[in-house]
């Protein structure tokens, strides 16, 4: 189960991690 959550953290690190990091930066900057 641990390597299953670490694989599927990984895959989304990869997918969403740029996305994720601007949507971020949007948040802290609207306020």
């Amino acid at each position: 189960m641990t390597r299953l959550v670490t694989d599927l953290y990984g895959w989304g690190t990869d997918l969403f991690g740029m996305q994720t990091v601007s949507w971020l930066e949007a948040q802290l900057d609207e306020r």
